[in-house]
């Protein structure tokens, strides 16, 4: 075999992709992805819904469009909020508790991401060295929930975990921050 010449990646680092087979077939659907894109700005009911998803010239009923919304609360997408009675019957008002990150950046700004993450390395291992610390038996314990037979090896549900983890206080950081500028 002959030698393989190194060439260096476009990008430095690994990224890391939370992988849920039925997550990614709810967020298959072109309406669900605007369903659930509408209901991150407010709350919304089935009949708004309609009107909002007409305004973007997706034409779809309203038993079409509340078995979306099942299907997002049911992949825990969305949430019911609020109830409010209306001509004999009761609306119900639904909000999304994801948000989609539908963003691509260039190599260019993917080097300079990079870049950052590099010079703020020692911040982050002092912050997930601490996090392993503290919470080692609970991420643990998690990710051998997740493990499907004791022959596995747990690194990679432990790396889940963490992300997970880190993710969740990114939000929790990024609503905070919402809150402060409004």
């Amino acid at each position: 075999m002959p030698d393989i010449i190194t060439v260096k990646p476009t990008t430095e680092f690994r990224q890391l992709i939370p992988f849920d087979k039925s997550k990614l077939k709810v967020l298959s659907d072109a309406t669900r992805l605007a369903i659930l894109q509408l209901l991150t700005e407010k709350p919304l009911s089935i009949g708004d819904l309609e009107e909002e998803l007409k305004n973007q010239d997706i034409i779809k009923s309203t038993n079409t469009i509340r078995h979306h919304v099942d299907v997002l609360k049911k992949s825990g997408f969305v949430n019911l909020i609020g109830l409010k009675e209306s001509r004999g019957g009761v609306l119900k008002y639904y909000q999304s508790n994801s948000q989609i990150l539908n963003h691509a950046l260039s190599e260019e700004k993917m080097n300079d991401v990079q870049e950052i993450s590099t010079k703020l390395k020692p911040e982050f291992n002092k912050l997930f060295n601490q996090i392993l610390i503290d919470k080692t038996d609970e991420i643990n314990e998690i990710a051998k929930s997740l493990m499907p037979c004791d022959k596995c090896d747990s690194s990679h549900f432990r790396d889940y975990v963490l992300t997970q983890i880190v993710l969740a206080g990114i939000v929790n950081f990024m609503d905070q921050q919402k809150l402060k500028l409004s």
